[in-house]
């Protein structure tokens, strides 16, 4: 997860980091996370293929 403040730009933080998380294709999920500072004003979730 990024998140990014009011000027747009990334908030440095210790929580971006890849997070195992298995799904399977086509499957709803759901997952809870806080921000790292009240500044915060968006946030981007990255998804990707597991490596093998």
């Amino acid at each position: 997860m990024e998140w990014f403040g009011m000027d747009g730009m990334l908030v440095p933080t210790v929580m971006t980091r890849w997070v195992k998380f298995p799904v399977f294709e086509k499957s709803s999920f759901s997952f809870r996370a806080v921000a790292p500072k009240a500044a915060v004003k968006d946030f981007r979730v990255i998804i990707r293929k597991a490596q093998q």
